[in-house]
């Protein structure tokens, strides 16, 4: 059977597919009509009015046939303006008006708003305490508390209807239910369901509260997974379940599931919002008109009643697109706004340079740099030049020359009178950041210094003191930097490396070290376009998406564990050629949950086995950052050849005679991880090498690893894992502070992200301190407050 609105869709998607097509012209009304005649009827009569507009609607297209080609393509154009308004007639509830709304609203107490939960029907103190781990504590944040997914119940499948072992709906009567305890102790609560076509088996696990509630003569409607068993005919296990009253009609509805904590069923969340839903006519609307209008969007208070009880699937998604703009767009407002107030009270002077200092470096360089890099320098010289503070990310791949492109931008601050400084999350890090440097800078009478934790306390002192007489130009450390005894004479420029390595505070710290201190963050990880836009909304994204001419290809090859002795032989043929090799683990000691290779074992396991008489090392994060250090360091200067990690060494680590890089069960991290991995090596001329050895066969995980091996750009990488995994799986995303959207997934609904970001910035081009935009203003203040204090620190 199909019901009313799968009836609409499918008869669209046979327009769209023939208007062009006039062969096909007379079988379009059989085609249509093989549907008509599935239609559910009881289904189709709860919309009033939609079988009469349905015959009608067929009988248009009846002569279809009988017209000429002309003639039959104008009828089929009129079909998609037809099919709208039947959605828009019988597939959406008659929504208020705004002047309604505000009726309703001075109707209600909407102070009722705040009331704590335990206070509403049918929670009460012991519910309530659970419903505060979900993060409810009042009225609001119950209708802000989404379904996580819906049961469609429109269609009730008669028992004897059942032809697969697929999700269903059914509807019967309770004629036998029994509970019993087995030997290991599980409760099963068994009952049987009959609808007079057929017999149900339902069977519940360790749910014996539910034997007051499934009891015999009762009227239940079930959603769940139906299988055939041999003795018991059709069975379902732990469905949903909704129990009627003697008069109730089943309720051919889309039903919301509710994310849950043991002690609280769905349907204590979903009767509560059944109890409290009026009181959305009282949310906060904040959205300006003019936008509600440009994209049709339903009012704030209707979207909220729609997204916990939808209509239809047409339905579902107009109020999602209402609720995932608001989300898009207040975030995006309230980031473009942080970083306007941000610029006022930061504003200074503009930097005055001619770029020689810049200009005698790039002519000094041995190579040339790509057109990349050049629109970078050109981004980050233009944003010095501003008396607004500079504010980029500065995001590329591995080896696309993201710190010299920095530093070109350090020296024209320099040359304008003002120190710079780069902050690096490890030692060593900053240390290759360091000899780098000054190596860079020979001959131009600028004048480094590096600051880390673990110099001699005598010298950290006499550094601390000429960066504060204004002797040193360019600093370069760690989180030694921020320290509350350092001090600058006039720190003009930050540079933060691996940003997200940093907390918010830490970089806040570096930045009021100065008055107006322009800042790049840097990100070896590349992001996609939909992640940045997102996580940065405040930031200028600049993008390094092209590596030097002359950058080595790394081979990667994907082989079995069975191949492990081929490896390791070639593995010591580079050991003896002089090269290194990095051993990745995702393990850091063995685990009983997981039958996964760890980094503890197998460095105890290699060191006297395949590499015995070689000097082998071990890495990983639980290690003090001390003797993190001097290990990484013992590895650069040949102590060790080989080198047993974790994914400790994922970011930031030169090491360029290191050519091998195995990582062993890499379908345990996403390609952008993996991506940071390889690219520990081929960090010279050297032929270099990445192996991924995996015992994962599944047609899922191979895939996504073929793709890997083929793929070296990081930036496609990343759209592939954010499109496959999600943004919840996409490596750093928490760390990179992506918000945490209720409904708006930055993959899926980019489109809408981007007309939010759009409009955002607009509004604010036109009208910077909100002045003409109050109750937008107010309603920014009220929600956005705590979020727009650290938005602009980046």
């Amino acid at each position: 059977m199909l019901i009313f609105e799968e009836f609409i869709d499918f008869c669209e998607r046979i327009f769209d597919a023939s208007k062009d097509d006039e062969s096909v012209y007379s079988k379009i009304y059989d085609l249509i009509y093989e549907r008509y005649k599935q239609l559910d009827i009881k289904e189709l009569e709860l919309h009033n009015g939609a079988p009469e507009k349905i015959k009608k609607f067929m009988e248009y297209y009846s002569g279809l046939v009988r017209l000429t080609p002309e003639r039959a393509k104008k009828r089929i154009l009129n079909s998609f303006g037809m099919l709208q308004r039947l959605r828009e007639e019988y597939l959406i509830p008659v929504f208020a008006s705004d002047n309604s709304t505000v009726k309703n609203k001075k109707a209600l107490s909407c102070s009722e708003l705040k009331t704590e939960i335990k206070f509403v029907k049918g929670i009460g103190p012991k519910k309530a305490k659970l419903m505060n781990m979900l993060g409810i504590e009042n009225v609001e944040d119950l209708l802000r508390y989404y379904p996580r997914a819906y049961e469609d119940r429109r269609r009730i499948v008669n028992i004897s209807d059942i032809i697969g072992e697929e999700k269903v709906t059914v509807s019967g009567k309770i004629v036998a239910a029994k509970s019993t305890r087995t030997k290991s102790g599980m409760w099963i609560l068994s009952a049987s369901i009959t609808d007079e076509t057929g017999v149900l088996i339902v069977n519940w696990f360790n749910q014996n509260y539910l034997r007051n509630i499934i009891t015999e003569d009762k009227s239940i409607c079930l959603t769940g997974k139906v299988k055939y068993g041999k003795f018991a005919g059709w069975e379902m296990q732990s469905p949903d379940f909704e129990i009627l009253e003697d008069s109730e009609i089943v309720q051919r509805i889309i039903f919301p599931v509710y994310r849950v904590t043991n002690g609280i069923h769905v349907s204590n969340i979903r009767k509560a919002v059944r109890n409290t839903v009026k009181y959305a006519d009282c949310l906060d609307n904040g959205l300006p008109s003019a936008l509600e209008s440009k994209y049709e969007l339903l009012p704030v208070s209707e979207a909220v009643k729609g997204i916990h009880f939808p209509k239809s699937d047409y339905h579902l998604k107009k109020c999602k697109t209402r609720l995932v703009y608001d989300e898009f767009f207040f975030f995006q407002l309230a980031a473009l706004y942080a970083r306007k107030i941000t610029d006022k009270k930061n504003m200074g002077k503009a930097k005055i340079f001619k770029g020689t200092l810049s200009g005698e470096l790039e002519n000094s360089l041995p190579f040339k740099l790509t057109s990349a890099q050049k629109q970078a320098c050109n981004s980050i010289r233009e944003g010095l030049k501003s008396e607004y503070p500079l504010n980029v990310l500065l995001q590329g791949d591995v080896g696309s020359g993201k710190t010299i492109v920095a530093l070109l931008g350090m020296l024209d601050s320099v040359e304008a009178g003002y120190q710079s400084t780069i902050m690096a999350p490890t030692s060593i890090l900053a240390q290759q950041h360091f000899e780098n440097v000054n190596n860079l800078v020979k001959g131009l009478n600028v004048k480094t210094e590096l600051l880390i934790s673990n110099i001699p306390e005598k010298d950290k002192k006499e550094i601390k003191a000429r960066i504060k007489n204004g002797e040193v130009d360019i600093v370069i450390g760690t989180h030694a930097i921020i320290q509350d005894d350092v001090d600058f004479d006039n720190l003009g420029m930050a540079v933060i490396d691996e940003q997200h390595r940093f907390g918010v505070k830490q970089r806040e710290k570096l930045i009021n070290k100065g008055q107006k201190v322009d800042t790049v963050v840097m990100t070896a990880t590349p992001i996609p376009r939909t992640l940045a836009l997102s996580a940065y909304g405040d930031l200028d994204v600049v993008i390094i998406d092209e590596l030097p001419p002359n950058r080595q290809s790394i081979k990667t090859v994907l082989i079995s564990e069975k191949k492990s002795k081929e490896l390791y032989d070639f593995i010591k043929s580079e050991i003896a050629m002089g090269h290194k090799a990095y051993i990745v683990y995702p393990l850091i000691e063995e685990s009983e949950q997981m039958d996964l290779k760890d980094a503890t074992s197998m460095y105890e396991f290699l060191k006297t086995g395949p590499f015995s008489g070689t000097g082998v090392g071990l890495l990983h994060g639980k290690m003090k950052a001390e003797e993190k250090d001097e290990i990484m360091q013992d590895f650069i200067n040949g102590k060790y050849s080989l080198l047993v990690s974790t994914t400790v060494i994922e970011v930031g680590i030169d090491v360029p005679d290191a050519t091998v890089m195995v990582i062993e069960h890499p379908e345990r991290f996403g390609l952008a991880q993996l991506h940071q991995l390889r690219g520990r090596v081929g960090r010279s001329h050297r032929k270099s090498y990445c192996f991924l050895v995996t015992t994962d066969t599944s047609p899922e995980s191979y895939g996504r690893l073929r793709y890997f091996s083929e793929t070296e750009n990081g930036f496609l990488l990343a759209d592939y894992d954010l499109k496959t995994r999600g943004p919840g799986e996409f490596m750093g995303v928490r760390q990179h502070g992506v918000p945490n959207f209720n409904l708006g997934n930055i993959v899926e609904d980019i489109d809408i992200l981007e007309n939010a970001r759009k409009d955002a910035k607009e509004i604010l081009e036109s009208d910077p301190g909100l002045e003409r935009h109050e109750e937008l203003k107010i309603y920014l203040y009220n929600n956005y407050k705590d979020k727009m204090s650290l938005i602009d620190i980046g």
